[in-house]
């Protein structure tokens, strides 16, 4: 069976005492075979923030001392998951296919431990591209060969958050760290780069349409349009 635990509201001190019992059970639960986490947080304290992260980890990774079984964590992020609620859910480490009519999920594990998957879009050939926030990078799985290929930033070495892919199989990825929206070319497998021109602008989604691509900028409250 799938657990499904659910974080709602400001992370501080004193309030969590349900969701840490509910990791606690998933954890030492024989016949829990992965764990959802819903989030939709604002965020809150970096000492609540740390602790929960701490122990979705362990969840995650398992813990002999605790008796924790390792076990695949799944994230969904509902309308709000910023701040602390965003850092937690870096303790999802996988991408998974739900089934929706059994709730069964078929877990596909990252290129790399730890390497941060945070938005998932495919193309027309049915390719999986994803985004990894820790390794600084672009990763394409092909689930008929269940293969992964990654394709580093150009810039940086972590901060890729959310990804799009346009009606030219074209691959859009925002760079955090250097402040840019990034577009990847799979047949020359070369990027193009699109910095903002304000401070902060961590776009966190895109969306697009023949001709023109959207970001979402939640670091300047405001929406950037690229078209070519």
């Amino acid at each position: 069976k799938i657990a499904i635990i659910s974080l709602d509201g400001v992370i501080a001190e004193g309030l969590l005492g349900f969701v840490h019992k509910q990791i606690d059970q998933a954890a030492k639960d024989n016949s829990v075979k992965a764990v959802v986490l819903r989030i939709n947080s604002p965020g809150g304290s970096i000492t609540a923030s740390d602790d929960l992260y701490r122990r979705l980890s362990e969840l995650r990774d398992g813990n002999p001392k605790k008796k924790y079984n390792k076990k695949p964590l799944v994230v969904s992020m509902g309308s709000l998951a910023a701040s602390g609620g965003y850092y937690i859910s870096l303790a999802g480490d996988h991408i998974a296919k739900i089934n929706t009519s059994t709730g069964e999920a078929t877990v596909v594990e990252p290129p790399r431990k730890g390497a941060g998957p945070r938005r998932i879009w495919s193309d027309s050939k049915g390719m999986l591209w994803v985004s990894l926030w820790h390794a600084g990078a672009i990763g394409r799985y092909d689930p008929a060969a269940k293969a992964w290929t990654t394709y580093p930033m150009p810039q940086s070495k972590s901060g890729t958050y959310s990804i799009y892919v346009d009606d030219k199989d074209r691959v859009w990825a925002t760079d955090w760290t250097a402040n840019a929206i990034q577009r990847f070319d799979p047949n020359t497998e070369s990027y193009a780069s699109f910095p903002s021109d304000r401070k902060g602008a961590n776009v966190r989604q895109m969306l697009g349409r023949p001709g023109e691509v959207w970001g979402g900028e939640s670091g300047t409250d405001r929406l950037v349009v690229i078209r070519d």
